[in-house]
């Protein structure tokens, strides 16, 4: 048993050498201190599987009294780094924001990535990502940690309770372990109103990286002017392109929540998608094109296939909704090819679209220029009498 328990602890503290590595990074760059509380249990967890090993293996009775207190500081440390989290709830009675979970779903805040905040995952993965040369070089991790910072920092100044909602980062975790997508919860914005009756909707479609609160932050400015609510369902690891039925049932349960809220004009939905999420987006049009009266893509990842989508049968051009495709000109050349053919594709058809280029931006221009972003949907949904 003794052996068994030894071997055991080795192959948990090889485990553990790697995590500490970039729990380290939290620690140094975490914005939440229940964060910080995280990246320190798990150092202390790791110096409780070496000092026990060391009991164990060497007979060393001191070394067990410290396994003793490593194990209490470890537990503590978690402890308090739950205590200290998001509950998953506001408080605020009078917030514009909600969180709203699907069916028998719930928050769960003891999950480890629940225990650590959104902006500070989102930190280590862009350094681990430059770091290693995938999708970001170093100028651009830099460029997309300073983002993360500023619309982080906004969204804790003036909207609090957003804070609160805790994270849906865990549902990636989950999904790279297997458990399948589905629908299970939603973001809602409704701006101070404006107008009488039911507000017209945004519906966001997320894209790689989960249901991020700064998206539907940033996309609020459009919201205001306009007096439509958002509503941001939540797909995990975005994979809307080799998932397309799980993904479609997640746009579903969105519009049914719309038609179940007499505050939500279900009858006026826009369908806007931003990365990965352009793929739900035109994927939805093939599937339900009468449920939506427009289309805005923001940086998304449109091929040919998104305008054959999005053109369906095309004998009826007259009952496409108008189109909005806003696009960095700093993309990749093989990706503004992609989507010069799609915008030509639906312009020689007739179909009513819209191109607008931020030329000095890339594909995170919804985070670093939101407010510009938000005046072209503005505009655009004035143009077209889509809601506004």
């Amino acid at each position: 048993m003794r052996a068994i328990l030894s071997i055991l602890l080795a192959i948990v503290s090889l485990i553990l050498i790697p995590v500490c590595v970039v729990m380290i990074l939290l620690i140094i760059q975490a914005q939440a201190d229940h964060s910080r509380f995280f990246g320190f249990g798990v150092l202390a967890l790791f110096i409780s599987c070496v000092l026990w090993f060391q009991h164990l293996t060497l007979d060393v009775r001191r070394s067990g009294w410290w396994t003793v207190l490593f194990v209490l500081v470890t537990g503590g440390l978690f402890g308090w780094s739950y205590v200290s989290s998001p509950t998953g709830a506001s408080s605020e009675a009078s917030a514009m924001f909600e969180s709203t979970y699907v069916g028998n779903e719930s928050y769960p805040r003891w999950h480890p990535a629940n225990l650590i905040a959104e902006p500070d995952q989102l930190n280590v993965v862009s350094q681990l990502v430059s770091l290693g040369g995938l999708n970001l070089d170093k100028t651009g991790g830099k460029q997309t940690r300073q983002l993360i910072k500023e619309n982080y920092q906004a969204l804790r100044r003036q909207a609090p309770e957003m804070v609160n909602f805790g994270s849906q980062l865990h549902t990636c975790y989950d999904q790279w372990f297997g458990k399948p997508a589905k629908p299970d919860q939603l973001y809602v914005y409704r701006p101070a109103a404006i107008r009488k009756g039911a507000q017209p909707v945004l519906l966001l479609l997320h894209g790689k990286t989960g249901s991020l609160k700064a998206a539907l932050w940033s996309l609020r400015h459009a919201a205001d002017e306009l007096g439509m609510a958002i509503v941001a369902p939540n797909f995990g690891l975005g994979r809307w392109e080799h998932q397309q039925e799980a993904g479609f049932e997640v746009v579903k349960a969105a519009v049914a929540f719309c038609a179940k809220d007499p505050a939500l004009q279900a009858s006026s939905i826009t369908l806007v998608g931003y990365g990965a999420g352009g793929k739900g987006v035109s994927y939805a049009m093939t599937q339900a094109r009468e449920k939506f009266r427009g289309v805005v893509y923001i940086g998304a990842q449109l091929d040919r296939k998104d305008a054959f989508d999005l053109l369906g049968d095309k004998a009826s051009a007259g009952s496409r909704p108008p189109v909005l495709v806003i696009q960095g000109g700093q993309e990749t050349k093989a990706r503004i090819d992609e989507i010069d053919f799609v915008t030509n594709e639906l312009q020689r058809f007739g179909a009513p679209m819209t191109l607008k280029r931020a030329d000095d931006e890339g594909p995170l221009l919804l985070f670093s220029h939101p407010k510009s972003v938000s005046k072209k949907v503005v505009d655009w949904v004035r143009s077209n009498g889509r809601g506004a």
